[in-house]
Order: structure tokens, then C-alpha cells, then sequence
């Protein structure tokens, strides 16, 4: 992976995608990491208001980023055959290349859903985000906490409805 700006220095690193999966009667684990250079210009949701300026994330400059991803999850039915559970942890960090600022994303979510049959279930989910920041964007800092409650019915294999609070 190799990025190159029109005024000043090429910037290479390697690229990676990793992902597995491992499964049991009432378990699945599964783990994804990745690294990449990408840019920032089309707002990528570093901050929590985007400015008007479609080329940028909200920072003075568009910059490329080397961006890592990491995360893990288990998920079970082992509390009973109509619920499932799961629980997962995330990580992410943004080197911007020239500007010289970061970004540390961590979080998680626990998920819980019930199956009254197999056409209608109810689901709750809570999950957290933080993100620090450092650079220019010093002070930006914040946690992101969500909750949802959803209701979804199949009416057929084609047809289906959610109706959710959040």
C-alpha cells in the first residue's frame, strides 16, 4: 500500500485484512483485524460536526491516514434456545501521515436477543465509544453511548419489518 501526495514525500505500509471464525453447538468466536492508508476527504466521522466542506473530516487540511481495525466477538445461545447473546470489544487508531494528529477509538456492545418464534424476535443492544484525540485535535475528545430496543417480524422470505426505539 503506497500513497503519494502531488508536494511532498511517498508514505508506504503494508496492507492486511485477517478475519476467523470459530464455531461450536452454542458458540461463535470471530476476530478481524486490518491496516490500510486511506484519506480523510470524505469525512470519515472523526468529529461529531462535519463542516460544510465536502473534502474534509472537519480538520484545516485533508490528510491521508494509516488507519488499524481490531475486533473480537462472541456470540452464544447457551442461556437458552430462543435467546442469543452477544458481546463485543473494538479497537481502531488514525495516524494522520502530515498533519501529525491521532485518534484512539475503543469500545464495545452487548447484544441480547429473544425469538418468540421463528418469524418475530425482540432485541436490546448497548453499546459504548470513545475517542481521544491528539494533534490538532486536542480536546475533541468523546464517548459515544448508545442503547437500542428493536421488534422485528418475517412476514415472508422476502418480506420483513422493524420498528425500533434508540
Amino acid at each position: 500500500n503506497k500513497s503519494k501526495r502531488d508536494i511532498g514525500d511517498s508514505y508506504g505500509s503494508p496492507t492486511y485484512t485477517f478475519s476467523a471464525h470459530y464455531e461450536t453447538a452454542y458458540h461463535d468466536f470471530h476476530f478481524a483485524s486490518s491496516k490500510i492508508i486511506t484519506d480523510s476527504s470524505l469525512g470519515d466521522g472523526n468529529l461529531l460536526s462535519v463542516n460544510l466542506d465536502p473534502t474534509s473530516d472537519g480538520a484545516y487540511n485533508v490528510d491521508q491516514i494509516e488507519r488499524e481495525n481490531t475486533e473480537i466477538s462472541w456470540t452464544s445461545q447457551l442461556l437458552c434456545s430462543r435467546c442469543t447473546t452477544s458481546i463485543s470489544l473494538h479497537m481502531s487508531n488514525d495516524d494522520y501521515l502530515v498533519l501529525g494528529d491521532t485518534r484512539e477509538g475503543r469500545g464495545g456492545a452487548v447484544d441480547i436477543t429473544y425469538a418468540f418464534s421463528k418469524w418475530s424476535r425482540v432485541s436490546y443492544r448497548l453499546s459504548t465509544t470513545e475517542h481521544k484525540f491528539a494533534g490538532s485535535f486536542e480536546g475533541r475528545d468523546y464517548r459515544y453511548k448508545r442503547q437500542l430496543l428493536d421488534l422485528s417480524f418475517d412476514v415472508s422470505k422476502r418480506m420483513a419489518g422493524t420498528v425500533f426505539y434508540e
